[in-house]
């Protein structure tokens, strides 16, 4: 597991945390690479317990919940 990773939830202990929309938002991708972003958002299928935000695939969020 990962102990130490910048950006979004610090209590995600994921060593996929790279992969997760709040790591990903820190780190600027939704500016940098938009249409990237936005096939990770569009029709969400899954919503971060945590922050609430939703993602097509389970993997880009801490804690998946089902739609």
């Amino acid at each position: 597991m990962c102990d130490n990773h910048p950006g979004g939830n610090k209590d995600c202990k994921s060593d996929e945390h790279i992969k997760h929309l709040c790591f990903l938002l820190s780190d600027g991708f939704d500016e940098k690479n938009p249409d990237e972003f936005k096939g990770l958002v569009e029709e969400p299928r899954f919503q971060c317990h945590t922050c609430g935000r939703t993602a097509h695939s389970a993997e880009n969020v801490c804690m998946p919940i089902e739609l």
